[in-house]
């Protein structure tokens, strides 16, 4: 039995060095135009609004895959602040302006404070030539992860932990670097059951253990088809400890199943063994 407490650390983080790339058509670095039959704009971290998600996004480049949100991507803009001075700002005052305003609006957006969210937060504040346009002096705050695999929209979503059906790597880390996996890949654990708690204060240590008999050693039980005792995988549990549980949204306890050594392919479901 592995019991993993709630132990989080928010990064905010620059993606510096971003320098215009020459887009299809411009003066490349030695003057001479780039050749083109059929121009096409490429997106760039200037042009994003709040709610458009992206691919990876790449250090010393403003250019982004812009995706659909239902598609699997790496990050989502869930804040623009602008920047009013009349001089472009140095690192250190966009990092002061970005916490200043990025951080009320991850919470805003997201529904949690960033260092009780799943998702990481980076900001990206406007390059040398855009800041020649006044519409574009503002900095980017986008959620996600770096990762990438996101589906769907990081708005709402105060979950902390894994969700049943989806699997995971190793679990003896921090909670931000656990690994979500394909469950046909190679994996070590597999989220199996839930049950949300609508308790004001987190459980004691006596209810714990009955929550864990109830649900984690019941359904293992269903879920594996052989009891934890003839099993030769274990279970290990997520819960937000009394010190975070009224700091985080996601009071459930989650069950997973698995092996610290690794080497799961496809689902436990009825493996029993």
């Amino acid at each position: 039995m592995r019991k993993r407490l709630l132990a989080v650390v928010a990064v905010l983080a620059v993606l510096a060095g971003c320098t215009p790339v020459p887009a299809p058509g411009d003066p490349g670095p030695s003057g001479s135009a780039t050749p083109s039959q059929t121009p096409t704009p490429t997106p760039t971290v200037a042009t994003l609004e709040i709610g458009d998600c992206t691919g990876p996004l790449s250090p010393g480049s403003t250019d982004v895959q812009q995706v659909d949100c239902d598609s699997e991507h790496s990050w989502e803009v869930f804040g623009l602040v602008d920047v009013t001075t009349q001089t472009l700002p140095d690192d250190t005052l966009f990092k002061s302006l970005a916490t200043t305003g990025c951080v009320p609006a991850f919470t805003s957006y997201v529904g949690v404070e960033p260092e009780h969210s799943r998702y990481s937060s980076v900001y990206i504040p406007p390059s040398t030539a855009a800041w020649e346009d006044p519409a574009q002096r503002h900095i980017v705050c986008l959620a996600g992860l770096a990762a990438g695999g996101l589906t769907g929209s990081v708005k709402g979503d105060s979950k902390l932990f894994p969700d049943v059906g989806e699997c995971t790597g190793p679990q003896d880390v921090p909670l931000l670097e656990l690994a979500l996996i394909d469950c046909k890949q190679e994996h070590d654990y597999e989220v199996y059951a839930e049950k949300k708690l609508d308790s004001k204060k987190a459980p004691t240590a006596k209810e714990l253990q009955k929550l864990l008999k109830d649900v984690c050693v019941a359904q293992f039980t269903k879920f594996v088809g052989v009891d934890l005792a003839s099993s030769k995988y274990e279970y290990s549990y997520f819960i937000a400890n009394a010190d975070t549980w009224t700091k985080v949204a996601d009071h459930r306890l989650v069950c997973s199943v698995g092996s610290p050594k690794g080497g799961v392919e496809g689902s436990l479901k009825g493996v029993k063994k």
